[in-house]
């Protein structure tokens, strides 16, 4: 069987879970860890400014209630 034919199980992660993995070691230290691609990883660490933004805005939208 080729690798091509194989399904991977795509891997979702939270708001404070892509926070914390933009803030950790090198992007391959955590491509190894989190077993996922360097693509995902590139678009999680390009976006980490929009999702600590996110994360904020969560935090006082629940300070709030």
């Amino acid at each position: 069987m080729n690798s091509r034919s194989q399904a991977t199980k795509r891997k979702i992660f939270t708001l404070s879970q892509k926070l914390i993995i933009s803030k950790e070691k090198t992007q391959t230290q955590i491509c190894d860890e989190y077993k996922i691609p360097p693509g995902t990883m590139s678009g999680i660490y390009k976006r980490r400014d929009e999702i600590l933004k996110l994360c904020e805005e969560n935090v006082l939208a629940a300070d709030k209630h």
